[in-house]
């Protein structure tokens, strides 16, 4: 019974996903500015194994943080649909996890954008952001959405774990501001 449900359909949202084998975001090594042949391959052999759900590794969705694979660039939903192409003959749905880190990576041109000057664990001091830089980094998450969409990704997937810009947004260790983005659970949620 238990095998029957891990191959059976499942919906998510309105995506329905053809089994329940996810392949969870984890870096693979083939993720560049553009997406590489290998990592198309990659996907792909994936796909062709009978997965159901891949959600693509951790991609930065402002120059502000930097992983090796940028969102912010319009190159993005070529790369997607190439790989969308690769993938869907065999039935696999794709998702992409958007990611900022907050103060735990640099950016691409200078200090990240961070909740306060309270060092990441790995004793990065970021910028605190303005009430307008807040709002950028909100509509970059809307952007990437977007293109992924454009692209023909099913959906995305927010990391909001590991001590990033969500967590350190609803810690009160990291965040100490007094604006609307900080204090009480409210306001460090908003």
């Amino acid at each position: 019974m238990a095998l029957d449900n891990v191959l059976s359909p499942i919906f998510l949202g309105s995506v329905e996903i053809p089994n329940r084998v996810v392949r969870t975001a984890h870096g693979t090594g083939f993720a560049h500015t553009d997406f590489t042949d290998e990592f198309i391959a990659f996907h792909e052999e994936r796909a062709r194994g009978g997965c159901g759900l891949t959600i693509l590794e951790a991609a930065s969705v402002h120059p502000s943080s930097r992983l090796e694979l940028g969102l912010f660039g319009e190159n993005i939903v070529k790369d997607y649909q190439r790989l969308a192409a690769a993938c869907r003959p065999h039935g696999m749905k794709l998702f992409q996890q958007l990611w900022h880190g907050g103060n735990l990576y640099n950016g691409y041109d200078g200090p990240p954008l961070a909740v306060s000057t309270v060092p990441g664990y790995g004793g990065v001091v970021g910028r605190p952001m303005t009430d307008g830089e807040i709002w950028e980094l909100v509509q970059a998450f809307v952007d990437c959405s977007v293109r992924a969409q454009q692209g023909g990704l099913d959906g995305v997937e927010i990391h909001a774990g590991h001590g990033y810009i969500f967590q350190q947004f609803f810690s009160t260790y990291y965040n100490n501001r007094t604006d609307d983005w900080g204090g009480d659970l409210d306001g460090r949620m908003r």
